[in-house]
Parts: C-alpha cells; structure tokens; sequence
C-alpha cells in the first residue's frame, strides 16, 4: 500500500531535478492522471516510435515483456493513480523523456529476441513431443499385442504389471523466457539508477572500486565538480521515507561542463538516451553501486565522517577488508 500524499515530496536534494515538475501538480490530493498528461502534452512527449507518450489508468496486471511492448507499440504507459511509484515514474519520464524512450526501446529489442527465440523452441519442442508420443504409442500398441500373445500361449490370467510395461512419455520441460543482461541492465536501471556527472572520472573510479573513505571523506570537495541524479523511480519511491542502506545502480558520464541542478538540461537527457541506445551499458554490472546517503548534500548524518564507518552500507569487495579496518 503505498503512503499518503505529500504535496513537497521535492523539498529534499534527491528530488531538485522533479522540483519544476511538482509545481504545477501541487495540491491537496493526488495529481491525477489527466494533469499528468498535460504536462506530457505541453512537453511533445513521444515513445521511441514516434508515437504521443500518455499516462493511462492500468486495468489489469501485465508481466515486463506487455510492458514495455505496449508502451512501444501504442505510447500509453499504464499507470496506477494515487501511488508513488506510478507517479515518480511519469515524472522521470517528464524529465528525462528520451533517455525513458532509449530504456523501452532497448528492453524491448532485447525481450522481442528473446521471446522469438522462445517461441521457436516452443515450436520445436512441440514437434518432438508429438513425435515421442507417436513413437511411444505404437510401442505400447506391439506391447500389448506381445502381452495378449504370451497370455493366450500360457492360458493365464492377464497381468496387470505386464500391460503397464509401455514406457513412460517424457515430456520436456517449458523452456522459460528470461530477461538477458542487457534487459536485466536497463530494468535495473530504470528502477533503481543514480547517474553521475562529471568532466573527469576520478571520483567515479574511487566509487566503482568501493574506495567509500577516499571518494566521500578524502576527495569531499571534489563533489561540488559533479552532478547526481536519483533516475530510477524505486529509488526515488525509497527516499520519500530514507534510511541510510539505500542503494542505487549508478551510470557515470563524463561530460565537457556541468549542468545547473534542477531541471535536466536537453543535451543531458539526448546524452543518457543515446549512452543506451549505443550500448554504452550493456549487463548490470556495468553499474556500480552506489549508498544514495552517501551523497554530500543529500543526507545530513553523512556531514560526520564517522557516518561512513558503516560496512554494512559501505561495503568493500567480497574478500577486500574494509578501507577503515586497513587504516587502523
């Protein structure tokens, strides 16, 4: 059940690129639906196929690959009103419109491949059934006949483990369409992704290493020369009530110049759509994670650098001690 609504649900710093989006949508209530979509209107919102992207009331539960497919093929993004996750995630597609685009487009290339692929097998599988079931029926048809034979030389009663001795029909089991790496990299991505922004990528390898006390303690000034952005609307849903184990799957760019906070800039959201669509991502763990009250600015504990001691949300490498551990 998702929690009531809260009209400054953007006051917090995860939240400054939603901020020029909430304002329109403040209220008493829940925006509906219909507010959201004149904001998609206004915007020219479009899907990856050209078509008017529409917020729409879902009617019915639908599995990942109707999903995507049918946002694909028809523009309208099934959503629930008045709840959280619904609601960030028509936001973040208001604020990063083609980079949402490039995530449909690449999860359902990959997913349509897949589910050809399954489809053939089903085909094929199919036809081998048929023909065991062929092939063990003309068995079990001689069986029967050299069971009636045996019974009728010998004058005996007819045994009952004897007709049963026709072999059992094996059946294959289903083969089970699943979602492959780069699928898996883009859900994960659209659900619980942070990007970070900088014009080098030293403090992004500091965080992809898990070197936590020298990226956020030793080099805390060198994040007034970043930009982050909570992406993924299950994050984004998560830092309405935060606690400091909030992880996120980060991407990093490294751009020429920073964008101001707030609003994403056009040039930044065509950025991330086309590091998508060119495969820039292409499996999960091409994304580093990432405690989100980590940030500087984003959580007051984390001012204390005690607040980075914690290994059981600032955890090295399976087998690589703790970098605190080290330096006592």
């Amino acid at each position: 059940m998702t929690s009531p609504w809260r009209a400054d649900f953007t006051a917090t710093t995860p939240f400054h690129h939603l901020a020029h989006l909430a304002e329109p949508l403040a209220g008493s209530d829940w925006p509906t639906l219909q507010r959201l979509n004149t904001l998609a209107e206004a915007q020219g919102l479009i899907n990856a196929a050209g078509l008017p992207l529409r917020f729409a009331a879902q009617q019915v539960r639908c599995g990942q690959w109707d999903y995507e497919a049918g946002i694909l093929a028809s523009g309208a993004v099934p959503s629930r009103e008045d709840n959280w996750h619904d609601l960030l995630n028509a936001l973040t597609w208001l604020a990063f419109p083609h980079a949402k685009a490039a995530l449909n487009a690449v999860q359902c290339g990959e997913l349509g491949q897949r589910r050809e692929v399954t489809q053939r097998r089903e085909v094929t599988q199919r036809r081998e059934v048929t023909q065991r079931r062929e092939v063990t029926q003309r068995r079990e048809v001689t069986q029967r006949r050299e069971v009636t034979q045996r019974r009728e030389a010998a004058r005996g009663p007819l045994s009952d483990a004897a007709v049963a001795q026709a072999s059992r029909l094996h059946r294959p089991s289903r083969w089970e369409a699943r979602r492959g790496p780069l699928s898996d990299a883009a859900t994960l991505f659209d659900e619980s992704g942070l990007l970070l922004l900088g014009c080098d990528d030293e403090l992004a390898e500091l965080l992809a290493a898990r070197r936590w006390q020298e990226a956020f303690v030793a080099r805390r000034p060198a994040w007034q020369d970043v930009r982050v952005y909570a992406f993924g609307h299950a994050v984004l849903e998560k830092l309405l009530a935060p606690w400091p184990g909030i992880t996120a799957k980060c991407l990093f760019l490294q751009v020429d110049s920073l964008p101001e906070a707030g609003s994403p800039a056009a040039w930044l959201d065509a950025a991330l759509a086309e590091a998508w669509r060119d495969g820039r991502v292409s499996r999960p763990a091409e994304l580093f994670p990432l405690p989100v009250l980590g940030v500087p600015g984003w959580w007051p504990a984390n001012n204390d650098a005690a607040f980075y001691q914690d290994s059981k949300v600032f955890r090295p490498f399976p087998g690589v001690a703790n970098e605190v551990t080290r330096s006592a």
